[in-house]
């Protein structure tokens, strides 16, 4: 594996959990002091936008960058594998550089939900465009 490919990994992975909390507290929490369903919903039904920085090295590398990571709200009256459905559309945007060489990733997807908001599945366009010369377009 290259650098550049891990360093784009990595990227990836910090960015994905800017969005984790950390632990910490002590005792005992009863579950129902935390409205999560209620939270869930609001995500669902309302959208979301996440912005975020990284930095950090790897391999020797300097990697910085910055995007965000956009939940738009639910839309009704969709299909997904033949069953009534709502879909999201998320994008995940953004742009780094590692060692020095700015690059930039995009990934498009929508999701489907059933009306309990159960997740039902996805279709997405992963793309990051990584500026080198020839430019280098890696797609999921």
């Amino acid at each position: 594996m290259t650098n550049i490919f891990k360093a784009v990994l990595f990227s990836l992975v910090l960015a994905f959990l800017s969005g984790c909390g950390g632990g910490g507290g002590g005792g005992n929490v009863d579950i129902t002091d935390y409205p999560f369903q209620q939270a869930y919903a609001d995500r669902l039904t309302q959208g979301s936008r996440n912005d975020f920085t990284m930095s950090g090295k790897i391999d020797g590398l300097d990697i910085t960058g910055s995007g965000s990571l956009l939940f738009r709200a639910l839309a009704s009256g969709v299909q997904f594998q033949g069953q009534d459905a709502q879909q999201q559309i998320r994008t995940f945007t953004g742009n780094f550089s590692v060692g020095g060489v700015p690059s930039l990733f995009n990934d498009v997807a929508v999701l489907y939900y059933d009306a309990n908001l159960n997740f039902l599945g996805e279709s997405a366009d992963r793309t990051i465009y990584l500026q080198r010369v020839p430019p280098i377009y890696l797609t999921h």
